[in-house]
């Protein structure tokens, strides 16, 4: 039956032009039988020539269709035969082709010819046989773990063992998916491998409807087999949807519905003692041998890959009269990795890049060794296994080792990467650009990358850039909040899902400005309209319960706060997860509002906050860095030593230059709480110079009114952050921010004038700075 079946598909177009003769020939039959005479010969004639041109220009158009797909077809994969035609599983032998990172390489002698081996024995992982089933199964089964440990070969040789006359389609990029997609309709019982799903997801990528055409066209005789890196795949678990902005929320709903829809395998990095008492029976091996005694602190795979020695090299490489510039390449490379660039780049891209990497480092005191002395250090395989830099069949192209990125205490990229990084991207490239700039709280740089996906029409981006372009202005982001529920009024009606979201969010940043008491009016209503349309349970009906709390206690009612938040917790757990970014937020607000009457309370909840989101978030998170703001505006207002404060800010402050930036505007009110503590000192002329670089940094030696009016949102709006956020803490904060400007800068400078000004228009201040 099923031989039956796979040789119509191959061969359906000649089919259509067989029947086509058939057909013609029937009709013109039907034609004689039923009328007689001359007609009868006349029509059915007529007939018969119509029905065949129809049915033969259908059948050539599927044979045009399909050699042409066979032209075209092999600069879109990858792994394909001599004959550069898609291979067999079975026939493919060398799993390096697949993109499994290689070992150092043996060479064996096979009757007297010299055989290169770059590929170790297969030691079978205990979920080799999990993995087996599912792919028997067929549709589409997705390997989970961290980069090197082992995801890509045991997806190779299960494949193998279970579908080894399977055709082997693999798709080379993003790009090239749509056209291999619709092969996999022409070719019988194939494989269609994703290896870093995340490549081929997002913008011009996979999507849900591409997925489900992809599996409707194939049942039991055919798989889609992916693997993702788990930092990727975490992005997109339930825990992070309370995180994502409502304008990003439809690409990253259709991520994670395609990863709902996969069969997934979790595989850890390091290995399980049945495991390593199967690697013992291959240490006749002498790689598998020399990984052995390291498999304590990394798995066997991350040793056979060479990537911790890796990661040595490159760090040593940054010594002077070492490897400096190779280093700056490898670093470049990474850069380009996380801010959403995840393909090969060309050379002379990450010569340029480099540049501001390795002046960063000390540039020519370093004593940068030759251009062409640097590629081929950061190509060399350690071992004859992987290298910092990975060539790609482009020729001139190369993409960091994906051990890199993820690791940790990396800085981030610089300001410049990110601007000649879009300049040069296409649209659905600014797209994934964008998004990265977002996760890493870069919003200027994200701002201007949506603006770019969103003049080619990129699906969202038109929201995403108004969104981060308004970034830390409340106002201005509440007008064009606005703009959107008004426009979902008018066209989805009040109590459609999607405007009441978009309520949600308007009224949620009207709760965050200086105008925080006409959420309260909303919130009662709104909140009826979600419960009598989507539910008690519903995400945003308890999102709306908690940032309801929220709003009595920034309007002066902490402890009522208090009180709706410890009801509303339980659900949130419930419903959400401990780890979701919802509940993790609810606990949030508890400490800011604990802190309003017993500051000491409120900094062992911070403690145990910021443990929380370094478990979901990693330390080097942005997010994990507001907490330690938070805790140390909490720090201030116990009486702490002013030195231990001072202490503990000047480290936030190196960390969030690190990760954030040192022109961030988290940074910039970092540092403005560093001469709020030193002024409190009496460490007055300490106190102005940093205020005086800070602003000159900030706004310029010659700043325009606009920019001094910016300057002044970011003081009087985000410097909140660093207390609880009820009124009196506004009051306090606004207070003492015009103080330190009135001492160290006057009471005539046009900044100080600027603070009093918005902080008195927002209710925060009785009158204008005199």
């Amino acid at each position: 039956m099923r031989f039956r079946r796979d040789c119509f598909r191959s061969a359906r177009g000649w089919w259509l032009l067989t029947s086509s003769a058939m057909s013609g020939l029937i009709a013109g039959g039907i034609g004689v039988l039923w009328i007689p005479g001359a007609a009868a010969a006349s029509i059915g004639s007529t007939v018969a020539v119509a029905v065949f041109t129809a049915t033969s220009s259908r059948g050539k158009k599927v044979l045009e269709r399909q050699a042409a797909r066979r032209e075209t077809l092999p600069s879109t994969l990858i792994a394909i035969g001599p004959d550069r035609r898609p291979r067999k599983i079975r026939e493919l032998d060398d799993p390096i082709a697949l993109r499994v990172h290689p070992a150092e390489a043996l060479v064996h002698d096979m009757a007297g010819t010299r055989v290169l081996d770059r590929t170790p024995p297969y030691i079978r992982r205990d979920l080799h046989d999990e993995l087996s089933a599912k792919i028997r199964r067929g549709r589409f089964v997705l390997v989970v773990g961290e980069s090197t440990a082992g995801k890509t070969r045991m997806v190779y040789e299960a494949a193998r063992a279970t579908c080894p006359d399977h055709t082997l389609l693999a798709p080379a990029n993003r790009e090239a998916l749509a056209d291999v997609a619709e092969a996999v309709a022409d070719t019988p019982r194939c494989v269609l491998w994703l290896d870093d799903l995340e490549r081929f997801m997002g913008a011009g990528g996979l999507t849900p409807n591409l997925l489900d055409r992809i599996l409707s066209h194939r049942r039991e005789d055919a798989v889609i087999t992916a693997t993702m890196r788990s930092p990727e795949f975490d992005r997109y678990s339930a825990r992070e949807e309370g995180s994502v902005p409502d304008h990003e929320l439809d690409a990253w709903r259709d991520a994670r519905d395609i990863l709902r829809l996969a069969d997934v395998v979790e595989l850890s990095r390091r290995w399980t003692a049945e495991e390593l008492a199967r690697a013992r029976a291959y240490d006749n091996d002498p790689r598998i041998r020399a990984a052995l005694p390291n498999v304590g602190k990394f798995g066997l795979a991350e040793v056979l890959a060479a990537g911790p020695e890796l990661v040595r090299n490159w760090h040593t490489g940054w010594a002077p009269g070492a490897h400096p510039r190779g280093a700056a390449l490898v670093a470049a490379a990474v850069d380009c990795r996380r801010a959403g660039v995840d393909e090969p780049v060309p050379l002379d891209l990450l010569i340029e890049l480099s540049r501001s990497r390795l002046n960063d480092r000390g540039g020519e005191l370093l004593r940068p060794e030759p251009l062409d002395e640097a590629l081929v250090w950061a190509t060399r395989t350690s071992h004859g296994a992987s290298s910092l830099l990975l060539p790609a069949e482009q020729p001139d192209h190369y993409i960091a080792f994906d051990y890199l990125v993820d690791l940790p205490d990396f800085d981030l990229a610089p300001l410049a990467t990110w601007r000649i990084l879009l300049a040069r991207a296409d649209p659905h490239q600014a797209f994934r650009i964008g998004e990265a700039a977002a996760r890493t709280f870069q919003h200027s740089i994200a701002a201007e990358a949506f603006h770019k996906a969103a003049e080619s029409g990129i699906h969202e981006a038109d929201i995403a850039a108004e969104f981060y372009a308004a970034y830390g202005d409340q106002m201005k982001t509440n007008n064009r909040l606005e703009k959107i529920v008004d426009d979902r009024l008018d066209r989805l009606g009040r109590l459609h899902p999607e405007t009441l979201s978009a309520r949600l969010k308007l009224t949620e940043s009207i709760t965050d400005s200086p105008h925080s008491a006409e959420a309260l009016k909303i919130f009662p209503e709104l909140i009826n309209d979600l419960l009598r349309t989507v539910g008690e349970r519903h995400p945003d009906t308890i999102n709306a319960s908690r940032l309801h709390a929220y709003a009595i206690g920034v309007c002066g009612d902490p402890q009522t706060a208090i009180e709706l938040l410890r009801k509303t917790l339980p659900l949130h757990q419930e419903v959400f997860g401990e780890e979701h970014m919802s509940t993790l937020l609810t606990r949030h607000y508890l400490a800011f509002f604990v802190a309003e009457d017993d500051p000491s309370g409120a900094l062992e909840m911070l403690d145990d906050i910021q443990d929380r989101y370094t478990r979901a978030y990693g330390e080097n998170s942005p997010r994990v860095l507001q907490i330690r703001d938070l805790r140390g505006g909490v720090l201030r207002r116990t009486g702490a030593a002013a030195e231990s404060t001072l202490s503990y800010l000047r480290s936030l402050r190196e960390d969030r230059i690190r990760i954030i930036g040192s022109d961030h505007a988290h940074t910039m009110v970092n540092t403005f709480n560093i001469v709020s503590v030193l002024l409190s000192m009496n460490r007055k002329q300490e106190a102005k110079s940093a205020l005086d670089e800070l602003l000159s940094e900030w706004m310029g030696d010659s700043p325009s009114p606009e920019k001094i009016q910016r300057v002044a949102v970011r003081l009087t709006g985000l410097r909140s952050e660093g207390s609880s956020r009820s009124l009196p803490s506004r009051r306090y904060e606004a207070l003492k921010s015009l103080q330190i400007l009135s001492v160290l800068r006057g009471c005539d400078d046009a900044l100080t004038k600027q603070v009093g000004l918005l902080n008195s228009r927002s209710g925060i201040l009785p009158g204008r700075p005199k």
